[in-house]
């Protein structure tokens, strides 16, 4: 997996090779979740948004672009899936290094953008995993409300 996406960063993969094995990470990611093993779902969603991007890059023709296309597809990925706009920007842009830091600004704006685009097309992959295992969100949220203010009149 991280082996295989510093090879791809480093430019040593062919075409189709990039395509392929994000098919085969993002299989592998569907299988993991709907077998209800979702320890493993952050890195192949970086990894196989890194081929997506690796893929997109080899069609422009400057080899730079090449690497910025893997940073966006990794970032762009992560965060409609995850529905965390900043995190993917900080894991990226650490595991790709210091020469990746003029992109921040554009690396964020691509978030953000996955982010909404995402949020009109389908519900979050971790909200859908808690709701199957019958905790839901908004209760929590109402239930942690209502013990503040249980606490806050106890004080009072």
């Amino acid at each position: 997996g991280v082996q295989s996406l510093s090879i791809a960063l480093n430019s040593e993969v062919q075409e189709n090779d990039a395509l392929i094995f994000s098919i085969g990470k993002l299989s592998a990611f569907a299988l993991g979740v709907a077998a209800r093993f979702p320890g493993d779902t952050l890195e192949p969603v970086l990894i196989s948004g890194g081929f997506l991007g690796a893929w997109v890059g080899q069609w422009l023709p400057m080899e730079e672009s090449r690497s910025a296309c893997e940073i966006f597809g990794m970032v762009g990925l992560f965060a409609s899936c995850f529905r965390f706009p900043l995190t993917p920007v900080l894991i990226v842009l650490e595991l790709t290094g210091t020469d990746s830091y003029y992109l921040i600004l554009p690396v964020a704006l691509s978030s953000f953008t996955a982010l909404s685009i995402s949020n009109h097309l389908f519900p979050p992959i971790l909200e859908q995993i808690l709701e199957q295992d019958g905790i839901y969100l908004e209760a929590v949220a109402e239930l942690a409300e209502t013990a503040d203010e249980e606490e806050a009149e106890f004080k009072a």
